[in-house]
């Protein structure tokens, strides 16, 4: 049984109902085998309270062909079970529908479908998936993926395989925002793809389970570009998506205008008040000559201001270290705007708000337990169940206390957007245990309520770039991609450019020299992506030995300045590749999370960008420390312009010169750690 569409065509083995074969396109074959492997697994929740049972499919039971599509059914009558799968063309897409018919209490854990094994790409494949901007791996064996979405781990639910360009998409089209698993393998036999649903006891319902939501196949032939335009057309639908552009949302305008961000740097946890004092005021100085060097507005992310150690006793951040009031009231005098940190997610089990009955709004697992997670400070906390209205006020309180005690501009909340879901099973709180939409509804209605107690022209903030929280959250801190041999990509801002304002590249972690090629290159990236770059400390820039990072960063703030209209407005188009005098860098980077990796990129990287208004925007960067003339070839089809334009070129001083052309390729010359925007719009009438 065969399914085709334009883009991608896929057999069904009428013996098993596994998938026999793809091609993408039809006629192009990625993946062909005698013994389909199987297409779902469930895990399956007895009555009270069974071990799981794991399911796969027995002998197909039926099989049934038509011009809409293929249904298959598996029966295991002695269980009273059945399962039906429905796999039917879209435009030119196949989409993947699913159901369980279970026995009384019985009902689904998780369900993986469609399960698809054993891609054979070609040499050189890759497999694209969606932690922070997105990664970028070679599909060699032993590579291995497994996300927990909405996280940080898999902050959009789309994968990608391709050689070339051409091979497979895979995305979960969900409006909810359900507790997913996305999985990539790569080993012998080719690649696999899966996508796992965390179910509620609510999704089985009179015995009947219906995955919540279309799993959708297509063909590509443009790799992990093709397959974020493709979800972007499902994402912009979806109820996050909603708020409509930054043009459009109510986000304070000093939030689009600021240029970079910095930590003010380390207080220490003392009870010596003139210590802490001293500290801030130390830090007070990096910033101002931050603020003087770079010359562009500044946002202050500031951690470690409360009289508790850092990741220890949450929520009890009150009061604050001495100075740190005063050092807000001075930041801002100078000129900057001031973030705070506070955690979302956890709670100490030393902490009085859990002695006090917190204990009973944590999140539970199958033996009702709660969920135990250890940071750097080693001190077990416990993950709080967002449902539970308890932690919704505790969490919208400390905001409120915030902005009213502290006069910030803005809170930031960490882990929302970025730490993964966990499945609660403690039946007295008010959603259905398991997994489901809760965590991702629950969490909306906190920062609801967090943005009901904001006074005027403040913002809030997370963690990480979980899509369903877009609509919630000001702006988002995107660092935590690991930086294990995978090459970042910018699936995120292909789907969400000019809708989410984002700050940060990756971690700059300690022993990473900001002259290093690692740092020039994130803050490059961050540039040319639409993020707000910078995010770290001041002191740390303005060492005498950072300058050249330093300039590096002062480069790509002051011209980010000069082209808004694409990189905080505008819809990235993709990435750009100059040729002529670009040679490739190379060097041996530190991790994010220990470790090192090999960092290998162009000494001049760039990205197209196209405005609100049809203007195309080609923003460069030069990483090297001696200056580089490139070739340029200008996206202008993409862009929706032909026949002669105009030219402008931007760099950190504003414009340097515009006129008149027709030519497609452009040679630009970048000076050493230097960057320019092109503007190009279209002379016809």
């Amino acid at each position: 049984m065969t399914l085709s569409t334009p883009g991608c065509e896929i057999s069904i083995s009428e013996q098993s109902g596994g998938i026999a074969s793809i091609a993408c396109p039809p006629g192009h074959l990625i993946f062909s085998t005698q013994s389909p492997t199987p297409l779902w697994r469930l895990t399956l929740g007895g009555p009270g309270g069974q071990r799981p049972l794991e399911a796969e499919p027995a002998a197909l039971k039926q099989a049934v062909a038509s011009q809409n599509g293929i249904a298959l059914r598996w029966e295991w009558p002695a269980e009273g079970m059945a399962v039906r799968a429905v796999v039917r063309p879209e435009g030119d897409s196949i989409v993947w529908m699913f159901q369980v018919e279970l026995p009384d209490g019985q009902t689904v854990v998780r369900a993986d479908y469609p399960c698809i094994d054993g891609l054979r790409l070609p040499d050189g494949a890759k497999v694209a998936v969606p932690p922070g901007w997105g990664l970028e791996y070679d599909a060699a064996a032993g590579m291995e993926y497994d996300g927990a979405y909405p996280s940080c781990q898999a902050g959009m639910a789309f994968m990608a395989a391709y050689a070339d360009g051409q091979g497979l998409y895979l995305g979960a089209h969900d409006p909810e925002g359900h507790h997913k698993q996305l999985v990539a393998k790569a080993g012998q036999n080719g690649v696999s793809l899966c996508i796992g649903h965390w179910a509620a006891e609510c999704d089985t319902h009179g015995g009947v389970y219906t995955l919540p939501y279309a799993m959708v196949t297509a063909g590509l032939s443009d790799g992990y570009r093709e397959a974020s335009i493709r979800y972007r057309d499902f994402a912009l639908t979806a109820p996050w998506s909603q708020a409509g552009r930054l043009s459009q949302r109510s986000i304070p305008e000093w939030l689009l205008d600021t240029e970079m961000w910095l930590k003010p740097g380390e207080t220490p946890w003392t009870e010596d008040d003139a210590e802490c004092i001293a500290a801030t005021q130390r830090n007070l100085q990096y910033c101002r000559a931050a603020r003087d060097y770079f010359g562009v507005p500044i946002a202050l992310h500031w951690y470690r201001w409360h009289q508790i150690p850092y990741d220890v006793m949450y929520p009890e951040y009150f009061p604050p270290k001495a100075g740190f009031l005063d050092g807000v009231a001075q930041a801002q005098a100078d000129g900057f705007r001031v973030m705070p940190y506070i955690n979302g997610r956890l709670c100490d089990p030393e902490s009085p708000t859990w002695k006090a009955g917190g204990s009973e709004f944590a999140a539970r697992d199958d033996n009702g337990e709660p969920y135990t997670e250890v940071y750097g400070s080693k001190v077990p906390l416990h993950a709080m169940c967002p449902s539970t209205p308890m932690w919704q006020n505790t969490v919208s309180a400390l905001a409120k206390r915030i902005f009213e005690e502290v006069h910030t501009d803005g809170v930031y909340i960490d882990q929302i957007a970025a730490a993964y879901p966990v499945r609660c099973l403690d039946k007295r709180h008010p959603h259905s245990p398991g997994g489901g939409s809760f965590w991702t509804r629950s969490y909306r209605d906190l920062l609801d309520r967090v943005r009901a107690v904001m006074p005027p022209n403040t913002i809030v903030t997370s963690e990480e770039n979980a899509e369903v929280f877009v609509d919630k959250l000001d702006g988002l801190l995107v660092l935590n991609a690991p930086t294990d041999g995978s090459r970042p990509i910018p699936m995120y801002p292909l789907v969400y450019s000019g809708r989410a304002v984002t700050f940060g590249f990756l971690y700059i972690p300690a022993p990473e020299k900001i002259n290093s090629l690692a740092f020039k290159s994130k803050m490059a990236r961050a540039f040319l992506w639409g993020s707000q770059p910078g995010w770290l400390d001041a002191g740390r820039v303005m060492a005498p030995d950072a300058t050249e990072g330093a300039e590096m960063l002062r480069s790509v703030a002051r011209t980010r300045r000069h082209a808004r209209r694409f990189l905080v407005y505008g819809s990235l188009l993709g990435e750009l590749t100059p040729g002529g005098d670009n040679p490739r860098l190379s060097a041996v980077s530190e991790g994010s999370f220990g470790g090192t990796y090999q960092l290998d990129i162009d000494a001049v990287i760039g990205a197209a960008w196209k405005s609100e208004d049809g203007a195309l925007g080609v923003a460069l960067a030069n990483l090297d420390n001696v200056s580089h003339t490139v070739t340029v070839t200008l996206p202008l089809a993409e862009a929706g312009i032909s026949g002669s334009f105009t030219l402008e070129a931007f760099g950190p001083e504003g414009s340097e010169g515009r006129a008149a052309s027709a030519e497609a390729v452009q040679t630009v010359t970048l000076p050493a750690r230097g960057a320019l925007v092109l503007a190009v719009e279209s002379t016809r009438q």
